[in-house]
């Protein structure tokens, strides 16, 4: 009995002893993958949609969104790896595509649709939409010395489609002469111009569009680099530092322009609703015709990073907490518009001799908020990694499964 309680104290006091980066190798060689996929509301939860009859409460929508309106968002994310962890030296080769999409419907909308309006008040509707997509590949290498490790991950990136913030927008006048007037009889609602690797006009062959994509590869991609710097500053405590700067832009050579025009006018709704008149009315919508540019030159950088991170192991491997604090500068220095914003994590994760482990996080990255479990299994040969979350805009709806974060991963090495 003596022994054996022992060997357990003895066991616990190594772990906590034995000094821990922040992120821990399992495998000395590995091969393997990660994928994400996020989508995401700010009001709708699964709970609306998996129901016998769906009910749309404009009021309600418009009483518990924000001044933002109803924003979806959509994440996709793949990625495969090769590492090589030596005890001093860890070098590692990647490769994957990443898209992302935000779509949303203006307030005024929901305001209209629950409250109605006032006679002669002129309400505005908005939309708004953006989306990219990138292929990447790149590199790490780092270096253990003493209590430091330090590591540095070039990335060639090249984005393939980028749509900028666009926006449209509808005014709605109910008049007092009964008439009522909607969108713009002498402008367009909207206009976007949607940029790409290859040209968007179809009457470009697919091969001079496989052309054009090779050139792009090779041509027009841009280049980030992290830096990471991690010391063991406790027993049990690691503290680091990442950074992740924008160093030349991707271009995107090819475009396409489009608007939207269209009105409404029915100018005696009241004399046709009271005295069976018939109703005068005129109306048109239309798209105008697309212009193409094969010189558009449009710079894309990936957004600016830098953040402080911890790893605490209070009494050994088997309980970790990971806390990560940030901020982000989306669209710097180049031809989009500059947003910045924070983000932050926390992970704590329980593990069994690094062979079954469990994970419960919470974190706000690239502007979505997240709250899940993780799940993981390691025979050190094969490792596989689970995880899902509830995660939306905003914070409170991501407690409410108003959207679904999956993520997995799979590990094979010795």
């Amino acid at each position: 009995m003596n022994k054996r309680l022992f060997a357990i104290v003895a066991f616990f006091l190594i772990s906590v002893c034995i000094h821990a980066d922040i992120d821990k190798y399992h495998r000395i060689f590995e091969i393997g993958f990660d994928a994400d996929v996020w989508l995401s509301n700010n009001y709708i939860g699964i709970g609306d949609i998996l129901t016998k009859d769906i009910v749309i409460d404009a009021t309600d929508i418009a009483d518990n969104i924000d001044s933002k309106g109803l924003v979806f968002n959509l994440f996709a994310s793949g990625k495969t790896f090769a590492n090589l962890n030596l005890p001093k030296i860890n070098i590692g080769f990647f490769a994957g595509l990443s898209t992302e999409g935000r779509f949303g419907l203006g307030k005024g909308l929901f305001e209209f649709l629950g409250y109605g309006n006032d006679i002669d008040e002129v309400i505005t509707f908005d939309a708004t939409a953006s989306g990219s997509a990138f292929a990447e590949m790149g590199m790490s290498f780092g270096m253990k010395i003493d209590r430091f490790r330090f590591k540095v991950t070039p990335t060639y990136f090249v984005p393939v489609v980028y749509l900028p913030e666009s926006s449209a927008s509808v005014s709605f006048q109910a008049k007092s002469d009964g008439s009522i007037r909607a969108g713009k009889t002498d402008g367009t609602l909207g206009s976007y111009t949607l940029y790409s690797a290859v040209s968007l006009d179809e009457d470009v062959s697919d091969d001079d569009k496989s052309s054009q994509f090779e050139e792009a590869l090779s041509k027009n991609g841009g280049f980030d680099l992290k830096l990471d710097f991690e010391m063991a500053l406790l027993r049990g405590l690691d503290v680091g530092v990442t950074t992740t700067i924008p160093i030349l832009p991707g271009k995107l050579d090819y475009s396409m322009t489009q608007s939207v025009t269209g009105y409404a006018v029915i100018d005696n709704i009241l004399d046709g609703l009271v005295e069976n008149q018939e109703i005068d009315y005129d109306s048109d919508c239309d798209t105008t015709d697309a212009e193409y540019d094969e010189k558009a030159g449009y710079k894309v950088r990936r957004p600016l990073r830098f953040g402080l991170l911890a790893a605490y192991r209070p009494w050994g491997d088997w309980f970790s907490l990971y806390p990560y604090l940030g901020i982000a500068a989306k669209g710097i220095w180049s031809d989009d518009s500059t947003k910045v914003f924070p983000e932050y994590s926390m992970k704590m994760s329980l593990s069994l001799l690094e062979i079954l482990g469990t994970s419960l996080f919470t974190s706000y990255r690239s502007q979505i908020f997240a709250q899940g479990v993780g799940f993981m299994f390691n025979t050190r040969v094969i490792e596989f990694d689970f995880a899902i979350a509830s995660c939306s805009s905003n914070f409170l709806h991501s407690l409410m499964l108003n959207g679904l974060q999956v993520s997995l991963g799979a590990r094979i090495g010795f």
